[in-house]
């Protein structure tokens, strides 16, 4: 009987181990490049400068603000935004408008890159997961 019984708790913390493997793999971030601090600013133009940077789940919840810290790089901004993005666990990035050296930086990350111009940072995240 204890056989079985340590036998099942191996199991179940073996299945509880593989489903939050299956979730957190799921939990990337999306960031949208914005003008302001909420997620109704506006999407920046370009990417690597935008002031700040917006942190929404995959569902599309609103997590966080944080300032572009790269934003007045004299060079390499894209190489270090970059960085800085995959730090924080972003799967996709939304701006206005990335620059060549930015794309291929976040292709190499395997962090996805979408163009919205003209709308909200809400919106953007909206139509991002509507494709």
């Amino acid at each position: 009987m204890k056989k079985i019984t340590v036998l099942m708790i191996c199991v179940i913390s073996l299945l509880a181990v593989f489903t939050a493997s299956a979730v957190s793999a799921k939990s990337g971030k999306i960031a949208v490049a914005a003008d302001g601090k909420s997620s109704t600013a506006m999407v920046s133009a370009v990417a690597a400068r935008s002031a700040f940077f917006l942190f929404f789940d995959q569902g599309g919840k609103f997590l966080e603000a944080i300032a572009n810290p790269h934003k007045d790089a004299g060079s390499n901004a894209s190489g270090l935004v970059t960085g800085f993005l995959a730090d924080n666990g972003v799967t996709d990035v939304i701006a206005g408008a990335f620059g060549d050296k930015m794309k291929n930086a976040l292709e190499q990350k395997g962090i996805r890159c979408a163009e919205q111009k003209g709308i909200t940072a809400a919106e953007a995240v909206r139509r991002n997961l509507l494709r």
